[in-house]
């Protein structure tokens, strides 16, 4: 496996979400929950600093410390807004008035070298000791509240919003609660896609099944399981989520009875709160035995990326006690599984750790997936062939609660309860690994930070040694 740089950050509040409105700036979110006194609630932006190993905050929006901490959290960079699951106060969600999904607006600043030209050229800066001030005149971001949305009927307080993701083309929003919630959404007005009340009618069934499809309510799919995970494919077409038991792939596009035979379109700013249609389900999963272990649950389901792995679904199932006594009570292995997402076919599995895992990552480019196990090891794998690319043993002093590839997949973060933050640069070898697997190491090479003068050296090399073998032919 490759070795990398990583390093440890203190964030000053429990981290459950993280995730990038650009390759070095993150937003987490976390905090103390509701009624924990000197505990902030707060959803904070940073710059992340790979040669000082360290990162700058850049804003920070408080928040109530009579809510609940955001207990997830979703981005959109094609609308420059994020979206967190955040409880109103307790008695307020008992009254119905809960509104969760809280929509936060960003505004992102970066600096362009003509700007730091003139900058220069007008007055010479007074020389810094401080490297992270110096940066943080490079970037800065602004968080601003913008709206409050209910969305799910949560009215017991201890229930909460466990999962927000947004489609790849930032035009639906899927939620899930721990009670078994499910929702899709239009983005940006919010407005639902699914039915979720009742049954599917009479007609609707019959309508359905004469198009060959199958139509349900996702919320009584999964009868008040917790939801753990949830994503989107590829091409926005399916939504998978996933409970313990099972996960469930439904099409992104809602089945109507009175227009069957019509795609939706052009719902990005629809006003209208009454549902489109009911969800069509493609494919339902249950756990697998994992070699007749004993039973097993999921944890995570997330759909490939790219060329590399757009055609598969990746999950992670966590085993059964193995049972005994000793050490090996103790055991409770966990899996990552590769599936075709066109047949369903279970493709290939890679056991990963000996404790459960809790949150896992698909890279943007569909070559990597991340894992954090309650080991508090982090691990990275090739998406292709499942082989370790890399491990850290103690990443954390807790489980780590998330972690998230950065857009460009050459950089990954991660996060816990304990207060902190671990930056993982991907290593070089890995990344010119993966490219020359795929067939594209060369075009990897160009596009890294040497990578113009890396492709002059080779392409010369590779004149010199046709030369030479040339020069050799003729002379024998």
């Amino acid at each position: 496996m490759a070795r990398t740089q990583h390093f440890p950050v203190q964030a000053k509040i429990p981290i459950y979400s993280v995730g990038f409105i650009d390759d070095n700036v993150i937003v987490y979110s976390g905090g103390g929950g509701a009624g924990r006194s000197g505990v902030t609630n707060a959803v904070v932006a940073a710059h992340v600093d790979l040669a000082a190993q360290t990162i700058h905050k850049l804003d920070q929006l408080s928040l109530s410390r009579d809510e609940d901490a955001p207990m997830a959290m979703s981005i959109n960079t094609s609308k420059s807004q994020l979206v967190c699951g955040i409880n109103n106060i307790a008695d307020e969600v008992r009254r119905g008035n809960n509104q969760p999904i809280r929509i936060f607006k960003y505004t992102l600043f970066s600096s362009t070298a003509a700007e730091k030209s003139d900058s220069a050229d007008g007055e010479k800066a007074a020389p810094s000791t401080d490297k992270g001030k110096a940066k943080q005149q490079d970037v800065k971001v602004e968080l601003h509240f913008d709206r409050a949305v209910q969305s799910m009927h949560i009215q017991d307080p201890e229930q909460y919003v466990k999962v927000a993701a947004f489609s790849p083309n930032g035009r639906m929003l899927a939620v899930a609660t721990t009670d078994g919630q499910v929702a899709l959404h239009r983005y940006p007005a919010v407005s639902p896609i699914w039915n979720d009340a009742g049954e599917p009618s009479s007609s609707a069934l019959a309508a359905a099944e004469a198009k060959d499809t199958s139509i349900s309510i996702p919320s009584h799919d999964f009868d008040k399981s917790e939801i753990y995970d949830a994503d989107f494919s590829h091409s926005n077409t399916h939504v998978v989520f996933t409970s313990s038991s099972k996960l469930v792939v439904y099409a992104t596009t809602p089945f109507s009875e009175a227009n069957a035979d019509d795609t939706l379109t052009n719902h990005d700013n629809a006003s209208a709160q009454l549902a489109e249609g009911y969800a069509q389900t493609i494919q339902t999963i249950k756990n697998p035995a994992l070699g007749g272990k004993g039973p097993c649950s999921f944890r995570a389901a997330r759909f490939g990326r790219g060329d590399a792995s757009k055609e598969k679904l990746f999950t992670v199932v966590n085993a059964a006690p193995a049972g005994g006594k000793g050490p090996k009570a103790k055991i409770r292995k966990s899996f990552v599984t590769a599936w075709d997402a066109d047949s369903w076919d279970l493709i290939e599995t890679r056991h990963v750790s000996d404790r459960p895992v809790t949150v896992f990552d698909v890279s943007p480019d569909g070559r990597f997936l991340a894992y954090g196990s309650s080991d508090l090891s982090i691990g990275v794998l090739d998406a292709k062939t499942l082989r370790p690319v890399l491990k850290i043993l103690h990443a954390h002093d807790f489980p780590p609660t998330c972690l998230k590839f950065n857009p460009s997949s050459n950089l990954l973060i991660s996060a816990s309860a304990d207060n902190t933050l671990r930056v993982i640069p991907i290593p070089v070898k890995a990344l010119l690994e993966s490219a020359a697997s795929g067939g594209g190491a060369l075009a990897f090479i160009s596009e890294t930070r040497m990578g113009f003068y890396t492709t002059i050296f080779l392409s010369l090399l590779i004149a010199a040694l046709a030369l030479w073998l040339q020069r050799r032919y003729l002379l024998s």
